[in-house]
Order: C-alpha cells, then structure tokens, then sequence
C-alpha cells in the first residue's frame, strides 16, 4: 500500500564480462546464508490465542506499525494492511486489476476541464461508532491531513487542491520536508466545499485527471468528529468506517478487528474477525502456519523459497502473485558520501541483480530495468534504466571519476528477510568496486522507519513502494518529487517536478503516462535511488481458510472474499 504504503523506489540489468567471478561469489553467500537459515529455526511466535470472531475469524501475518493508526499520518505497510480494512474511501480498487470502482461514493463528476469536481456520497453509511458518513467527513479528513501544523506524513498527497499551499506552506526555497514547512497561513483549503450533507465540491490548482483514481489511497478516508476531539486516544483506538472495526491493538503482539455488521459497502466480508498477529521475522510466522497457529502469510521468509519449498510444504495451500511493487536502495542526499552522482551510477551498476534474483529469491523476483514494475500501466512508456544494468568496468570508471566514499553501508530491517539480498548486494559491490560495503541490521522496520523520518541515516537503505494507486505517477511524485511524501532521501530536481505536473494536467491518460515517464527517464539518470527487482508474493496459508485472492495492486489478502472452510 503505501503510502504511500510506506517504503520507496526500484531498476536492474545484466551484462557479462567480469559477470562470472562475482557470480560465483554472490553464489558461494547466498547459499551459506540459506543453509544458515534454514538451521537457525529463529524463535519467536505470534501464536493465535483468542480473538475477535472466534472460529469464524481469521489470523493474518503483520508487524508493528510506525505511527498510530490514523490514515493521513501512516506511509507504511504495517499500519496500513490495518487502515486499509477499518476505512473505506470514495473509491475501491478491484483486486484482479487495480482499476478504481466506486465506494462510499455514488458518483464523482468532473467538470470539463478537470479543475473541480461533485462528489456525491451514499446516504445512511455510518461510522463504526454509529456516527453519519457525511460530506464533512471528508472535508474535515483532507483538511486535518494537509494542515503542516499536524505534521501528517501524507500531507502531499492533497497538494492538488486549490488552498493547499497556504494549510502547508514551503520555504521560497522548496527546501522544507514535509514535517518541517512553515506555519499555515489558513486552516483550510479554499478548495474544498460542502454542498449539503451528502455533496462536496473538490477545486484543483491544476487540471487532475486522475482525481478518482487517486482518492482510493486510505489518506481520502474520511473521519468521525471523535478523531478531531482527540488524534492522539484515536490513533491507539481508531474508529473507522470499512468492513472491520477496531477492537483492541496489543502494541507488538496483535490487533483484532472484528466484522462491521452495518457495513454497507460491496466488500462486505464473510468472516467474522480478523487479527493481525504482529511478527519481529517471517521464520517464526511461517512456523505458526504450519503448526497451524497462523492462518494466512503474506510472503514467505528467504529459506522457503529455496528449491520452492513453500510449494512443498504447502502443496494446496501457496499461491504466487506478481504485484504493482519493487524492491529498492535509497541515497540520504543529506551525506556528502551519496551526493556524487557517479557514486551513486557506480554503485548502481556494480550490483549483479540477476544473479541474486536466481541465488537468494530461487527466481522469485524479476530483475527490473526500469523505475516502475511492469504491472504498473504505462510502464512500457518508460525508457530502461541506462545505470541498472550490472556493468563492472562502467562501474568502476563511474567510481574513479566521484567522491568515493571510504566506505558503504546499506540499512536493512532486520524482522524480515532481507539479511541475506543486502548482504550479496555489499558482495557484489565489495567485488566490483573494491570498497568495504557492509549490510547493517536495523532490529524493526519501525526503528528504521523513524531513523529515516529523521534524517539520520547514515548510509543507504533499503526501501521498496506498493502501489498506492496503479499509475505512474504513483511511484513518481511520492518517491521523486521535491516535496514527495516519501522523497525521505532528499532527492529534487525541477524538471521532475515539471513532468509530474504535466502529466496531471493532462485529461488523456495516454498523454499524462508519457509525461510521467519523461519524468522517470530524468530520474534515472539522476540516480536518487537503486533499483533492485520487482516484487511478487509467495504467500501460503492453512486448511482453516479458502478462497483465497491476493491483490494484484498491493500484494495484500482480500479480506472481502476469504472465507473460513466449512470443515474448519
């Protein structure tokens, strides 16, 4: 999801020449660390104790989120797998394809231009509290969220509506973070209009084609007046107004959410409940399911995925999906080691990306080649990644020619699998480069997360995006844009910027794709970012469950049409 769901960007190629020596090298780690692995048996279980729904409920693999569990305030997938079932927003996205459909909303009419646009809710929808579903739900929502005086990770994400710039103001300079704009010189965007208590008016600063398909991202969800009483008590206690309502969130452990009976929506779900168990690393879930004491896991751990043994382990029970969605390194522009851009090109092009696509992930990932995964639509308008491809002699005449620094270090979350890539991504490096790189474990992904929000990395990390939403611009303005919400390396380059407005003020799709792709092709010769391979999920889950659909877009089980087995 995203953030965005909560991480960011991606590329890759191969070339052969000094292709082979580092091959047999990454070979000779990977194969250590999965033997490693594989008799490691890593403690530590969510288990699944009682929970909302009883037998009628279901137990799904999760983490720690960053942030309390308010929509325009988390960019991350823990909390967002959360948000995601207790909100609805105006529209869906539909799990096979990732196209928009309406939601909380019977209709969304644009004016001839695009610049503003009628929103129409259903009537009677109610939050989990009993409270009304009403055109000010919203409002009040988007306005909360683009305030800079609350300091939501998300508040770019309204940047299109007409008033944005005087609820977050930046520096003449453009060089505030999204945490650290000036004060407001409104409390709301002029852009915003209720009409009556199931109409608002949207006005765009610019022409926004894709406005429908943008408010589907959990930040549009609307909120009751309880949130504006009190955020803080709300986000440890969220009420929502999605298929599931919140029930209770044992920090580190679990949060269950039970079935919204009044829920109105087309998603309704059949089962009665469903916790997230909250896991430290994906060894120990995997376990839980084949003990039977976790029902669904999202992905399997790296040892798993040797000789697919997930296939075998669960021979009716797995399921592969390729997802909007790539796995990335990112450059902290505040060190001075990273600022270089033939560091940044060298480093790119002395990772052997296919080779660890075919030694680590056992070809479970796709080697990419460009900054979008292929599912993403208008991908194929983006040019390849010149610097994505494994290039050792490029690589070390673009290293000769930097700053290069003394040494490199990549950050990785150490609660899932990710010790063994960023560890034949330094391997690689080392080999090619001759420079001590070294994969530094982080313990949680939230301890990185807050590392990363606060400008205090120091060396490149990995990251990753979900799509949010299935276009380009979804992985381009977030992740590359001066003010993105997930820019946290603090990339910017204005003629990025430039493509990206130009391509939502394009009402033809095909249009605004290829000017969002120019932008890509600018930012791949920028270099802000590594692009490593896209993404698919290995998921694998227990006899208690059927019907089974993982969401193209996201990755993510479609909790609307899973279902409790009858002979469970």
């Amino acid at each position: 999801m995203g953030a965005p769901a909560g991480w960011a960007l991606s590329h890759h190629e191969v070339e052969e020449g000094v292709h082979m020596r580092v091959k047999r090298t990454v070979a000779a780690i990977a194969a250590g660390l999965s033997v490693a692995l594989v008799a490691a048996g890593c403690g530590g279980s969510g288990g699944s104790g009682d929970q909302a729904g009883g037998e009628q409920a279901i137990s799904v693999y999760g983490g720690e989120p960053e942030n309390p569990l308010i929509p325009a305030d988390t960019n991350e997938n823990n909390g967002g797998k959360v948000i995601d079932a207790l909100f609805s927003q105006l529209v869906q996205y539909n799990t096979d394809t990732g196209a928009p459909e309406l939601d909380v909303a019977q209709s969304i009419q644009p004016n001839a231009d695009s610049t503003e646009f009628t929103v129409t809710i259903k009537d009677g929808l109610t939050f989990h509290d009993g409270s009304p579903v009403t055109a000010e739900s919203f409002v009040k929502a988007w306005n909360w969220g683009a305030n800079a005086s609350n300091a939501a990770l998300n508040a770019s994400w309204f940047d299109f509506i007409e008033g944005y710039e005087q609820v977050h103001p930046t520096d003449p300079d453009g060089s505030s973070g999204p945490q650290e704009a000036p004060a407001p010189t409104a409390q709301t965007m002029s852009g915003l209009s209720v009409q009556n208590p199931t109409t608002f008016t949207v006005r765009t600063n610019r022409p926004y084609a894709q406005f429908k398909t943008v408010v589907g991202y959990t930040t549009f969800a609307p909120l009751p007046e309880s949130f504006f009483a009190d955020p803080e008590a709300f986000g440890q206690r969220p009420v929502g107004n999605g298929p599931f309502r919140f029930e209770d969130w044992q920090h580190n452990q679990s949060i269950e959410l039970a079935r919204f009976d009044q829920y109105q929506g087309a998603a309704k779900p059949s089962i009665q409940g469903v916790t997230f168990q909250l896991y430290q690393e994906e060894g120990a879930a995997y376990r839980d399911v084949q003990a039977g004491n976790l029902d669904f896991l999202y992905q399997v751990p790296q040892s798993a995925l040797v000789n697919r043994k997930y296939t075998t382990d669960f021979p009716e029970h797995n399921a592969n999906t390729v997802t909007m969605a790539n796995e990335t390194v990112t450059f902290p522009f505040y060190l001075d080691a990273y600022k270089d851009v033939n560091t940044r090109r060298a480093i790119s092009m002395a990772i052997d990306r296919e080779t660890i696509v075919d030694k680590v992930f056992f070809g479970a990932r796709e080697p990419a080649s460009k900054f979008v995964p292929g599912k993403v639509p208008g991908s194929d308008k983006v040019a390849d990644c010149e610097f994505c491809v494994f290039a050792p002699e490029k690589a070390k005449q673009a290293w000769a020619m930097g700053s290069k620094p003394a040494t490199v270090a990549l950050y990785y979350n150490s609660d899932a699998s990710h010790k063994q890539w960023t560890e034949a991504v330094c391997g690689s490096v080392t080999n090619t480069l001759g420079v001590a790189c070294n994969a530094v474990p982080v313990p949680t992904f939230a301890q990185l997360r807050q590392a990363i929000n606060a400008n205090d990395m120091q060396g490149m990390y990995r990251s990753g995006w979900l799509a949010d939403y299935p276009s380009l611009d979804n992985f381009l303005g977030p992740n590359y844009s001066s003010n993105g919400s997930s820019n946290e390396g603090g990339y910017a380059n204005p003629m990025v910027d430039a493509k990206l407005a130009e391509g939502s003020a394009k009402t033809d799709e095909a249009a605004a794709a290829q000017a969002w792709a120019e932008g890509f092709n600018i930012v791949a010769q920028d270099m802000p970012g590594i692009p490593l391979w896209n993404t698919s999920r290995q998921a694998v889950w227990t006899d208690k469950v059927s019907n089974i659909k993982v969401n193209v877009r996201s990755g993510l089980l479609d909790l609307s049409q899973v279902q409790v087995a009858p002979e469970a």
